[in-house]
């Protein structure tokens, strides 16, 4: 007999898999339409937080299941604890399974340059070509010196009226715009919104100037 918890656990997980499966059906429908119309597909990816509950591998497979190949990976399942070759092994999985590696974070970074550095070596590890951080405006500078070392973006990513920091991508923006064009915006569609910014039209002019996800 199935205790409780057993048995709501395989019921949610159940459920969670039909709705991955059903979901996948329509995105691929979906990008099959655009590129009917418009002789361009459309690029799907997800990103692994979306995913957080499960593990690498079922996250690997509900990928595949929804036909896409593009991720970005949260610590969740690339570790910032791992050593160097154990991050080079799940980086090899990932792109054995058909997926290219996007990005990773987010990352909160502090002001502390040793830290910085072990962030863009966990990232080139990982694969990562672009990493999403909430850093302290006193870590920029650090931040800036080591993308162009190690030629990775970095986009700081806006949490909403709550961040004292980066609520509005605009406040991100303006730390950003006069650095190197490796430094950009990770632009989160809900949090900019609760802050009573139109994400449509507000933002667009530092959107079209920096390296953006939604």
């Amino acid at each position: 007999m199935i205790a409780d918890s057993s048995r709501r656990c395989f019921l949610g997980t159940a459920a969670a898999a039909a709705a991955w499966t059903s979901f996948g059906h329509g995105l691929r429908a979906a990008s099959a339409t655009l590129a009917a119309g418009g002789g361009r597909s459309l690029k799907i990816g997800v990103a692994s937080y979306s995913m957080r509950e499960f593990t690498l591998d079922q996250a690997l497979e509900m990928a595949k299941t929804l036909g896409v190949k593009y991720m970005t990976f949260k610590d969740v399942h690339i570790p910032r604890t791992d050593p160097p070759e154990a991050t080079r092994a799940l980086r090899a999985k990932i792109e054995a399974a058909g997926i290219t590696i996007m990005g990773g974070g987010t990352i909160t970074v502090a002001n502390d340059p040793a830290k910085i550095k072990k962030e863009f070596e966990y990232a080139k590890n990982a694969g990562f070509p672009l990493i999403f951080v909430d850093p302290e405006p006193s870590a920029l500078d650090t931040i800036e010196q080591l993308a162009k070392t190690y030629d990775i973006k970095v986009a700081i990513h806006n949490h909403g009226p709550e961040d004292k920091r980066w609520p509005r991508p605009q406040d991100a923006y303006a730390a950003v715009k006069s650095r190197d064009k490796r430094l950009g915006l990770c632009i989160d569609i809900g949090h900019t919104t609760r802050t009573g910014t139109d994400p449509s039209r507000r933002v667009a002019s530092a959107a079209t100037a920096s390296t953006t996800c939604m």
